[in-house]
C-alpha cells in the first residue's frame, strides 16, 4: 500500500518503517571496555537509537520535500493547464485567488489524512517557523508553508493568528508618550512660578532668585481599552530629568532640560501577548514671561528618540522580534490670565496649544520564519487645544518656609485623532496587508485633572505633582517628584 501526500507517492516500507535492528543472538558475552562492562541490554538500546534517528532521518528528508508537487502544479497553473479536478489543484487555485478558501481545503486535507501523512505535514510545517530553515526556499514555496501552517490549527485559533498579524498595524505611538511625560513634569515645574498671589509674593526674597538647578523623579501608568479595530494596551513608564534655568528679569525664565524615560507596554484583546520596550533621550527647551502684571506666557519644546524592541506571539507561540527607532518633538504654548482672590489664593485662566510629531523606522520581525512581517516606516502629527485653569494658595508656614497646594484642569480637543494607515507585508509577499486602522478614532475630547503641592525652605524647593488624563476608552495616571537647589 502507498500514501498520496499532496501529489508525493510515499511508500511506508521506505518512508517510515525503516529496517529494525538485527536480533541480538541467543546468549551474547559482555563486551569489556576499559573497566566498564556493557550489556546486551545496552547494544539494543543502542541499536534501536540508532534506528529511530534513521527513522526521523527519512521523515525530515520527506518532509524537506513536501512543497516539491505544489511547485509543480503551480508551475501548470500559471500556464493554465489546471483545470481544478483534484484536491491538490483546488488547493493551488485558491493559495492566490482566495487564501482563506486555500486553508480550510488544506485542514480538510490534514483532519483526514493518515497518521503517516500528518507526521510529514507537521513536521514540514513547524520548520516554517524557522528563520534558517526558509532561508533556501522561494516566495512561493514559504507562501504554502505558511498557508498550510494555518490549516493545522482550528478555524478560531486561525482566525485568533490573523487577528495579531493585523496588531502590528496599529503599534503605539512610542515617541509621543515619552516625550509627554517630561513635558507635563516642566510645565509644572515652570507653571507655580509666576502663579504666586500678587501681594504675596511680589517683593519676595524667593521671587528675586536667578539661578537653578533642579533634578524630578518620573512615572507614569496608562490603559487603553479596544477601539474598533484598534487593540488595547497596558503601559508603565518611568525616567529622570535633570535641568537648569535662570530667571534674566524678575519678569521672566529660560531652562533646559535632559529626561530619560523608560516605556513598556503590553497589549491586550486581539494582540495579547505582545510587546513594546522603548529607551527614551528626551531634550527640552523652556521658558515662561510675564507679559503685563496678569498676563503671561509659557513655552515648551521637546526632541525625544527612542530605542524601540517589539515582540509579537505568533504560530505556536512562536514569538517575533524587531527593533525600530522612533524620533519625535512636541511644542506647546499656554497664555494664562492671572485673578487674585481672597485670603492668599489665586485663580489663572489659562488657554494654549500643542504640536506633536512623531517618525517610527521601518523594521522586519525575526524568528518566526514565514510568519515574519516587515512594517514600513510611518510618521504622524497631532495638533491639540486647551482651555484650562489653575487655582493656587500660598501659606506662609515661618519666615523661611512656604507652602503652596494648587489644583489644575483643561479641557483637550485633538483636532486630527485619526490613526494613520500603516504598509506591512509579509516578507514572501508582493501584497501588503489589509489597514483599516483608519476606521479607528482616538477619542477626540480628553480632560486632565491634577493637584501639587509645592514646599520653600530657604533655597530649596520640593515640588511633588500629579496628573489624570482622561478619553474614550484611555486613563492614564501620571505623577512627578522634584527638588530644585536655588542660588
Amino acid at each position: 500500500m502507498v500514501y498520496n501526500v499532496d501529489g508525493l507517492i510515499l511508500n511506508p516500507a521506505v518512508v517510515i518503517v525503516a529496517p529494525p535492528p538485527p536480533p541480538l543472538p541467543a546468549a551474547v558475552a559482555p563486551v569489556a571496555v576499559g573497566a566498564a562492562l556493557v550489556q546486551p541490554v545496552q547494544v539494543a538500546a543502542d541499536q534501536a537509537a540508532v534506528w529511530q534517528q534513521a527513522n526521523a532521518a527519512r521523515l525530515a528528508q520527506e518532509a524537506q520535500n513536501f512543497n516539491s508537487e505544489f511547485i509543480k502544479l503551480l508551475s501548470e497553473y500559471d500556464k493554465g493547464n489546471i483545470t481544478g479536478t483534484t484536491q491538490e489543484e483546488q488547493i493551488v487555485t485558491y493559495i492566490h485567488q482566495d487564501p482563506i478558501k486555500a486553508v480550510e481545503l488544506f485542514r480538510e486535507k490534514y483532519i483526514t489524512a493518515t497518521p503517516i501523512e500528518k507526521s510529514i505535514i507537521e513536521i514540514a510545517v513547524k520548520s516554517s517557523i524557522n528563520d534558517e530553515a526558509i532561508v533556501p526556499k522561494t516566495n512561493i514555496e514559504q507562501e504554502i508553508l505558511y498557508t498550510k501552517s494555518l490549516a493545522l490549527l482550528s478555524p478560531e485559533e486561525s482566525k485568533a493568528v490573523k487577528k495579531k498579524e493585523q496588531g502590528v498595524l496599529n503599534n503605539i505611538s512610542t515617541g509621543l508618550v515619552p516625550a509627554d511625560l517630561a513635558n507635563n513634569a516642566i510645565s509644572d515645574h515652570i507653571g507655580i512660578n509666576f502663579t504666586q498671589p500678587i501681594g504675596v509674593a511680589s517683593g519676595d526674597e524667593d521671587n528675586n532668585i536667578t539661578k537653578g538647578v533642579w533634578v524630578s523623579g518620573l512615572f507614569g501608568s496608562s490603559n487603553q481599552g479596544k477601539n474598533k479595530n484598534i487593540s488595547g494596551y497596558n503601559g508603565r513608564t518611568s525616567g529622570a530629568t535633570i535641568g537648569f534655568d535662570l530667571e534674566p528679569t524678575d519678569h521672566s525664565l529660560v531652562g533646559v532640560a535632559y529626561s530619560h524615560v523608560l516605556s513598556n507596554f503590553k497589549y491586550k484583546d486581539d494582540r495579547i501577548g505582545g510587546k513594546l520596550n522603548a529607551k527614551s533621550h528626551i531634550i527640552s527647551i523652556y521658558g515662561q514671561q510675564e507679559l503685563t502684571d496678569k498676563l503671561l506666557l509659557q513655552g515648551i519644546f521637546s526632541y525625544s528618540n527612542s530605542n524601540v524592541k517589539s515582540s509579537d506571539q505568533k504560530f505556536y507561540n512562536a514569538v517575533a522580534k524587531g527593533k525600530f527607532k522612533s524620533n519625535a518633538f512636541s511644542f506647546e504654548t499656554i497664555l494664562g490670565y492671572k485673578i487674585p482672590l481672597e485670603q492668599g489664593v489665586m485663580l489663572v485662566p489659562n488657554i494654549g496649544v500643542r504640536l506633536g510629531h512623531y517618525k517610527d523606522g521601518a523594521y522586519k520581525q525575526k524568528e518566526t520564519g514565514v510568519h515574519n512581517i516587515s512594517i514600513s516606516s510611518r510618521s504622524d502629527s497631532s495638533f491639540t487645544g486647551i482651555l484650562g485653569a489653575k487655582l493656587i494658595m500660598s501659606k506662609q508656614i515661618s519666615e523661611d518656609t512656604k507652602v503652596m497646594p494648587g489644583l489644575h484642569g483643561s479641557i483637550e480637543n485633538y483636532l486630527n485623532n485619526k490613526q494613520k494607515k500603516v504598509k506591512a507585508k509579509f516578507a514572501w509577499s508582493d501584497k501588503y496587508l489589509e489597514n483599516d486602522a483608519s476606521d479607528g478614532k482616538l477619542g477626540k475630547i480628553g480632560y486632565n485633572i491634577g493637584a501639587s503641592i509645592l514646599t520653600k525652605h530657604k533655597n530649596l524647593e520640593l515640588l511633588a505633582t500629579y496628573n489624570l488624563n482622561l478619553r474614550k476608552k484611555y486613563q492614564s495616571h501620571q505623577g512627578s517628584l522634584k527638588l530644585k537647589l536655588l542660588f
